[in-house]
């Protein structure tokens, strides 16, 4: 079993020869960028959840969007 974020591992199966077409090609890029973007923004709502005022708020995204239980 691997550890690679679902957004991950459906934009590689995107890009495999059968499904391969301008599309699939979209649909894979545009996952990786929006893997980008919830990575930066895990990575800011951590550095913001150590303030008392949006810890909880900002722990319960954070768990949200790695998938983890809170």
């Amino acid at each position: 079993m691997t550890d690679k974020p679902e957004a991950l591992r459906l934009a590689d199966a995107l890009m495999e020869p059968v499904v391969l077409d301008k599309h699939a090609m979209q649909a894979a890029a545009e996952l990786r960028r929006l893997h980008r973007v919830n990575e930066e923004l895990v990575m800011a709502l951590s550095f913001y959840a150590e303030t008392a005022l949006v810890a909880d708020i900002a722990l319960a995204a954070i768990a949200k969007a790695t998938g983890e239980q809170s």
